[in-house]
Formats: structure tokens, sequence, C-alpha cells
């Protein structure tokens, strides 16, 4: 009777085994994963209250880049950007039309949801913070030279002696994410950013702002 017991429970513990081999459960999940992505950028800088009317319009640029997924369920997990971009914004003014290129460092940071199945796929949405930093930025300055606005000294400040520089080198935002990744690991990914930092560097009205925002479009693919 003891012997027929066991049988019966090794029975039924190797039927749930192979119950969750079929149906992955979230303790299945890894901890960890990552891939790799590139997008295309769309970007341009909202600017308000700048003389000579200056604005943006937007323009093309590439990102290269990877990602580190944390798997908090299988319905949630925060992933880890770190990405290389080219980004070109076009400014405009009364008196020129000339394209300002960036070269830079981006860390997003994205909170999100994940529907679907490992058979069908995923679809996967949500957003966070991110940070840019800019390394090497370029753009006519009007006279025919070309200038760094990161690097561009506008004035001196009457109290502390400082240079007063055109723009930050840095700034930071939110971001939104909408994806879906095949059951191979092909992933296609559309987002979005806007920075809430005000980029203008030197003393300025409330009147006066600049602040980033761009869109992406491209594929990555999770390992």
């Amino acid at each position: 009777m003891k012997t027929r017991k066991i049988r019966l429970l090794a029975i039924a513990l190797l039927m749930a085994m192979t119950a969750t081999a079929q149906n992955p459960t979230e303790t299945q999940l890894p901890v960890v994963n990552w891939g790799l992505k590139t997008q295309a950028n769309a970007s341009n800088i909202l600017l308000k209250g700048l003389p000579n009317e200056v604005h943006t319009e937007m323009a093309f640029g590439g990102e290269l880049g990877g990602f580190l997924n944390f798997n908090i369920s299988q319905r949630f997990f925060i992933q880890f950007n770190l990405m290389y971009f080219a980004e070109q914004t076009q400014m405009v003014s009364t008196t020129q039309n000339t394209p300002l290129w960036t070269l830079g460092i981006e860390v997003p940071v994205y909170a999100l949801a994940r529907f679907g199945s490992v058979e069908r796929g995923w679809f996967y949405l949500g957003g966070g913070p991110y940070t840019e930093f800019s390394l090497w930025a370029t753009m006519d300055d009007g006279s025919g030279d070309t200038l760094n606005p990161y690097k561009h000294v506008v004035g001196i400040d009457d109290e502390t002696g400082e240079e007063q520089l055109a723009m930050t080198d840095s700034h930071s935002g939110l971001g939104v994410l909408l994806g879906y990744e095949l059951p191979c690991g092909l992933q296609f990914n559309a987002s979005g950013q806007y920075s809430i930092s005000d980029i203008l560097a030197f003393a300025h009205p409330n009147t006066m702002s600049a602040h980033p925002l761009k869109v992406m479009l491209g594929f990555g693919w999770r390992f």
C-alpha cells in the first residue's frame, strides 16, 4: 500500500513537471536578460522667446546601443538602456537655416508592462526617466564658421565672473516606449522623449526656454 502511494505521488510530480515545462510560469523567467537595438530618430528643440524668431524643425539621425531587462514578474519588468546617438535639428531664423548635429550618450530607464505569451509574442508598453549627455556638436554660426553651442560662450556672469554658455551639455526628462517582441526575440520599438530640463545655460527670463524633444522608431534583438 505504501509503495503504491509513493508511485502515485511520483506520477503526480512527473505530471506537474511536464505541465510546467509546457506552460512556463513566472519562476522560469530569467531574472536578467539583455539585447541590442538600433533605431532612427527625429529630434528638435522646443524654443520659446528667443530673438530673431529662432525656432527648430525636426531632422533625422540614428542610434545604436543595448538594453538590460530585470524581470520582476511575467507581466512586469524594468529595462535599462545605453544608447549612442547622432541627432540632427534644423535651426531656423530670419537670417539663416542650418543643421545642428549632436553626438552623445543617452540612458533611459523604463518600467514596462508585458502582455501576450511565449508562443504568440509579447506587447509591452511603459515609460520612465532618461538622461542625455552631449559629447560633441557643431553648427554654422552664421558667418561661415562652425561652433559647438554646448561650449559656446555668450557672456560673463557679473557676480561670479564665470563664463556663460549658450546651452547645457546634458538634460533629463521623461520617455515612453511601445514595442512588440516575436517569439524568436526580434523586437520592434517606438518611443518618444521630452526634456523637463531647460537647456539654456545663461541667465534668461521665464519667457525664454529650450526643451529638447525626440521620437524614435527601430528594432532590436533580445538574447
